[in-house]
C-alpha cells in the first residue's frame, strides 16, 4: 500500500516514477516532479483565502492527526469565521462530538487515524445524527482509499496538501448544497 501511496501523490503532482531493478543490488525508484517557481509562504495563502467569499460562522469539527496540519487548518478556517473544534485523532473526535452534539454543521475528518479511521468515526456519528455532513482529507489517493473500503460513495474527499482556497471552497460549497 505504501507503494501506492507514493505513486498517487507523484500523479497528482504531475510527476512520475521509474524503478530500476538489479539483481543482488536492490531496487533504485526515481521520482521526479514539475519544478516550483518559488514555494508558498503560508501567511500569504491564508490571507489570500480570507480575503474571499468563502467565510462562515458555522462550528466544524476538525479530526487530524497531524499536530502541524491540524493547527494550520484550524488557524485558516478560524480566520475565515469558523468556530473550529479540534481533535487530534478518530477517538477525540467521537467524544468532541458527543459533547458539541448539535452544534457542528460539518465533520473534516482525516480518512487515517490512530485509534479510529475517519470512516469509523463517520460512521458512529452517523448513528447519531444520520443528516451529518462530511468532507475527508487524506494524503492517500481517493482510489487507494475507496479500494480500501476507506470511504463510502458520494462522500467528498481532498487530497493532500490541499490550498487553503480549495479547503475554504470545498467547506462553503458542502455547507450551502442542501
Amino acid at each position: 500500500m505504501a507503494l501506492q501511496l507514493v505513486y498517487g501523490i507523484i500523479k497528482q503532482h504531475n510527476g512520475f516514477i521509474c524503478a530500476d531493478f538489479e539483481l543482488d543490488k536492490g531496487t533504485t525508484f526515481n521520482i521526479y516532479l514539475p519544478l516550483a517557481c518559488s514555494p508558498p509562504e503560508t501567511a500569504h495563502l491564508v490571507q489570500s483565502a480570507t480575503n474571499n467569499a468563502f467565510h462562515g460562522s458555522e462550528t466544524l469539527l476538525l479530526a487530524e492527526d497531524d499536530a502541524s496540519v491540524n493547527h494550520l487548518h484550524k488557524l485558516l478556517l478560524e480566520e475565515a469565521g469558523y468556530t473550529v473544534i479540534s481533535a487530534a485523532d478518530g477517538t477525540e473526535a467521537l467524544d468532541k462530538f458527543r459533547k458539541y452534539e448539535g452544534k457542528i454543521a460539518l465533520l473534516i475528518l482525516d480518512a487515517v487515524m490512530p485509534k479510529m479511521s475517519g470512516k469509523g468515526v463517520l460512521e458512529l456519528i452517523q448513528q447519531v445524527d444520520p443528516g451529518i455532513k462530511a468532507l475527508f482529507v487524506s494524503g492517500y489517493p481517493a482510489e487507494v482509499l475507496r479500494n480500501a473500503n476507506m470511504v463510502q460513495e458520494g462522500i467528498e474527499i481532498l487530497m493532500k496538501p490541499v490550498s487553503p482556497n480549495n479547503l475554504l471552497c470545498k467547506i462553503r460549497y458542502m455547507l450551502d448544497r442542501g
